[in-house]
């Protein structure tokens, strides 16, 4: 089952298209994120982290899926764990990690063995 969810998630994150573009937190396309973001839950906004690390993973990795896709998921909880309600509108309006969200996600990326 988690193999089968790993797999729906690098599916999902390459049809949702968001890459990692070398810090902490996903990139939106250009001009997508105050609307496609603005509605978004913290579920989805937690998701939506998770998707763009699995992509940035899996395009630099030759490693096991399985093994990146659960790294992310630590990352995208723990982040998301510690954000605030504002840290989440931030997000939610950008698209990016707030200036006070990004110690957080350095420290969620260490903590999970991401490597960038």
């Amino acid at each position: 089952m988690i193999r089968v969810l790993s797999v729906a998630a690098v599916a999902c994150a390459m049809t949702v298209a968001i890459a990692t573009d070398g810090q902490a937190g996903g990139r939106p396309p250009a001009g997508t994120a105050g609307q496609s973001y603005a509605k978004l839950t913290n579920e989805q906004v937690r998701t939506t982290i998770l998707d763009a690390c699995v992509v940035g993973q899996w395009q630099k990795s030759t490693s096991n899926r399985d093994e990146y896709a659960n790294r992310c998921g630590c990352y995208a909880r723990r982040v998301t764990a510690q954000m605030t309600p504002q840290e989440f509108d931030a997000f939610r309006a950008t698209g990016y990690f707030a200036d006070v969200t990004r110690p957080k996600a350095e420290a969620a990326l260490a903590a999970c063995k991401i490597t960038r």
